[in-house]
């Protein structure tokens, strides 16, 4: 089993100048959807477009159907790694799924922020709501970001398929269809049980 995992190395599965771009990508979606918050709710906040689209923007429905066909287009990536086109697939789905996520955080961070400045709480239901929903932030922002690396180890760097992807392309066919299989699964089991 060893030799099956001995041909990756650490730059398949990290390489600091990607995670540095998906941090701008990210400021670039989270920060002017925060902003906006923040001016709507300051100077129109009896604007029913603006609080209803801001309500849309922050549901997770959009961002769990685009996540699923995603992680289902990274299964397959996985088990037929030398078929670029699903690589790129995953990538392009994955990488949108990133932008909305943090648009999403953007809005939901504004908004937090928003009601813990203007509050009218008690101190210490106020400190209770801060810190529970502010550790639930930081759960969604590893999820995003989870969805983020998987687009990263699927992407093509310098016109070449992935290293991670041929790395996987080495491995036993049964290793790759098993992990692919079982990311497959989970995915649609979970997309096909929601009610």
């Amino acid at each position: 089993m060893k030799e099956q995992f001995d041909h990756f190395e650490i730059s398949d599965f990290f390489v600091l100048s990607e995670f540095l771009k998906s941090q701008v990508i990210f400021c670039a979606w989270a920060i002017p959807s925060f902003a906006f918050v923040w001016w709507s709710t300051t100077y129109y906040s009896d604007v029913d477009f603006y609080r209803n689209a801001i309500g849309e923007g922050i549901g997770p429905n959009l961002w769990n159907v685009i996540g699923s066909f995603g992680l289902f287009s990274f299964g397959l990536a996985i088990t037929f790694p030398n078929a670029s086109w699903l690589a790129d697939i995953a990538w392009r789905i994955l990488s949108s799924t990133y932008a909305i996520g943090s648009l999403s955080f953007g809005l939901l961070l504004g908004q937090w922020s928003f009601l813990m400045t203007n509050s009218n709480l008690m101190w210490w239901k106020l400190g209770l709501f801060g810190i529970t929903s502010g550790l639930l932030l930081i759960v969604l922002l590893f999820y995003n970001f989870a969805v983020w690396y998987l687009a990263f180890l699927v992407q093509q760097r310098n016109r070449e398929r992935s290293p991670f992807l041929t790395n996987v392309g080495s491995m036993n066919c049964l290793w790759r269809i098993v992990f692919g299989l079982a990311i497959m699964s989970l995915i649609l089991f979970l997309f096909i049980s929601q009610k």
